[in-house]
């Protein structure tokens, strides 16, 4: 890329790549998270400097990366990676790190040597010597990144608009690979449409476009584009080989201003007569050739072409011709070139010498492919391969041609001359990619998790999450309370949540255990809750079972928080098994390992007081309003840790209670999961799932949306989030699967 100020120039190879949902069961692959290796603006540097904006943790461990504080990341040798704040290396990696946002949003990114990002990072090494990070943030904000990178934000929205589509085309393509910032894959400036004043056209031109692709076949399109075609657009395979694409064809452009350029190259670029060449170190410094920025793309073809780790001087270019033959877009398919040049070898070795003088190489081709002496000479010298001449005179050849780019499918400056006369952007797209269908890619972003019944929907959501299980929690299926509070334990283990009848296993649970051979099962609940009839059955996979369980459900509560360990926070809800609270704080609660417990209403249950006691409680969190866990019980609360030690959270109903649990912990909403909040049981085991993702869970009616959440999904999610229904469309209507899918497309 040359400057966003000049010229635009994209080349890629072509590729078609279409995502099913199949796809999406890894969240790293997910086609709303796109992976970018940042090297355009960075280079290559053996440490950088990190600037934090808002906080951001390490992954895996409770260390935070605060604002205001001076990081930098350093290798320190081939496969070690050190982290250092003020100055003091905090902490040694072998190979490579993550960083992630508290909360993925606006507020919270990071300057990497003076650059903005947004999103997560690894840090990683390559070739043993350079910091190469690798930006990870979803699809929609990346694009607002790329569209200003490779178009003037102050173009015409419309054109803005086709390029958005033309991008995120490309990139869903390559979403299962990590791609570069570079003109090599899209050029990607980071979060410079911060400053939302200057980039609001490219800015709008995404949004307006939210999820829009374009497909052909059913599949996604090659959507590649070049700055300018010179009038023309070229076929695929003329220049990549290959089939021809019906959407990627040649055919005149009238709206593409051609943009005529032209290079000269001198003959003899250094003048030898008056050298020494019986003793070329008299000279070697100090004599450049007459067009040396020709002449070191010259220079770093021969290197990759049998002269590497030499130092070359470029003596004569000459020879330069054209072939007649063109392809079907006027472009040249041959060209002819001579190079005559002084070999070295290396910085300090020997002259390459014959008969006492220094020796002359030739390299010489009298039909090349055009691409390749494009590639000799530097494609920012001649811009493309529609040259319609060349010329001597003088001692200097002269290349003149049209187009800078490979001239295949969009041409950006063709597109701004389409709506500047007022196209729109599905005209200039319809005139770039012909037979190309409009398409939206929010269906790759849908994933339905459920089954017949409760029981195959638990074992659905574990197939999903687990490719294998070492522990497995067993919980009751007609009765979600006891299993609630068991998510927090299920995710210290990394163990999926099943539920299981009283008194028997489901088909579809005896299949994953056979699948899974669990080395240990934990049980939820008594005797009562899942019988022992159940336990010997279980104990045909493992024998190592434990059953935690206590009088009654606040006592079981407190056996699962004493499982977990810590204690010194934790979450109090309602103790009634209609209440969908302690579902909505699960995701949150199981990810950071508090422990929920349930209480009395009007009461604080004898129980709990004794344990938040014993356990050292120092904060409490009351999940729901008064209604459910009253004023009393807070004071009672109070009276043990005190006031400024609790917080409730709640909302008017439980679909607002859910929505400000995401508000209250900045839950990030790359993938968010969708449950009833009626007969929410079938969701209960997707809590760990939603905790392994750092997602919430959000509640809503079987067949209408909460206003409340509406208002969260259309004003709080500006990109496309993962999108997980947690049962099928008996849970959760396709009327309300399109209220939520509308709302977040638009």
């Amino acid at each position: 890329m040359i400057s966003i100020r000049k010229i635009f120039f994209f080349a890629v190879a072509l590729t078609i790549v279409f995502l099913t949902n199949s796809n999406l069961a890894d969240a790293s692959t997910a086609p709303n998270q796109v992976s970018v290796k940042l090297i355009n603006y960075l280079g290559n540097k053996n440490e950088v400097s990190l600037n934090i904006h808002g906080t951001y943790s390490i992954n895996g461990s409770n260390v935070h990366l605060i604002e205001g504080n001076s990081y930098k990341v350093k290798v320190e040798n081939s496969t070690t990676i050190s982290l250092y704040a003020n100055g003091t290396k905090v902490k040694v990696y072998t190979n490579s790190f993550t960083i992630n946002p508290v909360k993925y949003g606006v507020e919270n990114y990071v300057s990497i040597n003076n650059r903005d990002y947004l999103g997560d990072f690894t840090f990683t090494i390559e070739n043993g010597s350079y910091v190469r990070p690798i930006n990870r943030l979803p699809m929609e904000d990346y694009l607002k990144g790329v569209v200003p990178g490779e178009m003037p934000a102050s173009w015409n929205v419309e054109a803005l608009q086709a390029q958005a589509v033309a991008a995120r085309t490309y990139a869903l393509s390559k979403i299962n690979s990590t791609i570069v910032d570079t003109v090599s894959n899209q050029v990607y400036s980071g979060y410079i449409w911060k400053d939302h004043n200057y980039y609001k056209n490219s800015t709008l031109a995404v949004n307006h476009t939210k999820g829009e692709v374009l497909t052909y076949g059913g599949k996604l399109i090659s959507a590649v584009y070049s700055s300018s075609n010179g009038g023309i657009t070229e076929s695929n395979a003329n220049l990549w080989g290959g089939t021809a694409l019906g959407y990627l064809p040649a055919k005149n452009d009238p709206y593409d201003p051609q943009n005529p350029w032209k290079l000269q190259i001198t003959e003899t670029q250094i003048d030898d007569s008056s050298l020494n060449m019986a003793w070329p170190a008299s000279w070697w410094r100090t004599v450049v050739e007459k067009d040396p920025l020709v002449t070191n793309y010259v220079k770093n073809w021969l290197k990759a072409n049998g002269y590497a780790n030499k130092d070359l001087k470029i003596a004569k270019i000459t020879g330069l011709t054209l072939g007649e033959e063109k392809t079907s877009g006027g472009r040249r398919m041959y060209g002819g070139y001579r190079i005559e040049f002084f070999v070295k070898d290396g910085v300090d070795g020997p002259f390459r010498m014959k008969d006492g003088t220094l020796e002359r190489f030739v390299a010489t081709a009298p039909k090349a492919s055009f691409g390749t002496i494009r590639s000799m000479f530097g494609g920012s010298y001649i811009k493309s391969h529609l040259v319609d001449r060349i010329t001597y005179q003088n001692g200097i050849f002269t290349y003149e041609g049209r187009g800078f780019g490979h001239g295949i499918g969009m041409s950006q400056y063709g597109a701004k001359k389409m709506a500047d006369l007022q196209k729109s952007h599905k005209e200039i797209l319809g005139f770039y990619y012909p037979s190309a269908v409009e398409d939206n890619y929010i269906d790759s972003m849908i994933q339905e998790i459920g089954g017949k019944n409760r029981y195959e929907t638990s074992a659905n959501i574990s197939k999903y999450g687990w490719n294998d299980a070492n522990t497995v929690v067993i919980g009751r299926g007609d009765n979600p309370i006891d299993a609630l509070t068991g998510s927090v334990l299920a995710k210290k283990y990394n163990a999926p949540l099943l539920l299981v009848h009283t008194d028997s296993l489901p088909d579809s649970v005896t299949q994953l255990l056979n699948q899974y051979k669990p080395g240990k099962i934990l049980i939820l609940g008594g005797e009562k809750a899942i019988s022992n009839k159940v336990e010997t059955a279980l104990r045909t996979y493992t024998t190592n079972i434990e059953r935690i369980t206590g009088q009654r459900r606040y006592e079981t509560a407190i056996k699962v928080a004493s499982e977990v360990g810590a204690a010194s926070q934790v979450f109090i809800t309602s103790d009634s098994s209609v209440s969908p609270d302690a579902l909505s704080i699960a995701p949150y609660a199981s990810a950071k390992q508090i422990p929920i417990l349930y209480t009395q209403s009007d009461v604080l249950t004898p129980a709990v007081k004794d344990f938040l006691v014993s356990a050292g409680t120092k904060k409490v969190t009351i999940i729901g309003g008064t209604g459910a866990v009253s004023e009393s019980v807070e004071a009672s609360i109070a009276d043990l840790v005190g006031q400024s030690n609790i917080d409730r959270v709640s909302g008017k109903n439980r679909y607002e209670t859910s929505i400000n649990i995401m508000k209250t912990y900045n839950i990030d909403p790359r993938n968010v999961f969708f449950a009833q909040g009626e007969e929410f049981i079938d969701a209960l085991p997707g809590s760990v799932l939603a905790a392994n993702y750092n997602g919430p869970i959000i509640l809503v009616q079987k067949n209408s949306v909460p206003q409340q959440v509406i208002d969260y999904l259309a004003e709080d999610i500006t990109f496309i989030p993962q999108i997980h229904y947690l049962g099928g469309e008996g849970a959760i209507s396709r009327d309300v699967r399109n209220v939520i899918e509308n709302t977040i497309l638009h």
